[in-house]
């Protein structure tokens, strides 16, 4: 699968990749076949702790781009631009991990169709398969949790959830569904043993 070179890319999209690849640290073994898997959710859904049980069962390269956003920018706004650029490094980096033999788990919000397709495009060029995740709450819950979360640098908020609310659309491709206000361990173990059978 791996051609051994790394995807080149623009100057400036090159020195956000490295300073992204820093804050990853150590990779995992590689995979036995290269996969992208990516969530799908609202601030407060419970993206990140559901992706981080899922990377304990199953080795994979994890984005968060909630981490990953703070790396490049020491205030992060959440705006179309600074996600623009953060994206476009994201994308960079899953397409090298995947071209060179890793499974990918992309923490992130993925609501629109738009955005998904990119990632399809992707995990079809790399000749890999592409599953997605909607994680969701009721949302009583995900106020609670961003709550929580308020004063906490680079976090996204009441505010940001309400925005991206609005951005929210139906997901046209193959995708399964986790509800995280139960136990999602049943789930996780679903899934990793669904990528493990590809």
């Amino acid at each position: 699968m791996s051609t051994g070179r790394k995807p080149a890319t623009p100057r400036g999209i090159e020195r956000d990749c490295i300073t992204l690849e820093a804050a990853i640290g150590d990779l995992p073994r590689r995979a036995a076949r290269p996969f992208l898997l990516a969530t799908v959710g609202l601030p407060g859904s419970g993206k990140s702790h559901f992706a981080r049980g899922l990377c304990e069962r199953l080795p994979c390269v994890l984005l968060e781009s909630d981490a990953l956003r703070r790396c490049l920018f020491a205030r992060p706004r959440h705006g179309y631009k600074e996600s623009g650029r953060l994206f476009t490094a994201i994308h960079a980096l899953i397409e090298r991990y995947l071209s060179d033999g890793y499974g990918v788990l992309l923490d992130s919000t993925n609501l629109r169709e738009e955005h998904r397709q990119i990632l399809k495009q992707i995990a079809d060029d790399c000749g890999c398969p592409l599953l997605l995740v909607e994680v969701r709450a009721p949302e009583g819950l995900v106020i609670q949790r961003l709550r929580g979360r308020e004063g906490l640098s680079g976090e996204a908020g009441i505010e940001v959830y309400m925005r991206m609310r609005g951005d929210a659309e139906p997901i046209s491709l193959w995708h399964r569904s986790v509800d995280t206000s139960w136990d999602t361990t049943a789930a996780i173990e679903e899934i990793a043993r669904e990528i493990e059978g590809l």
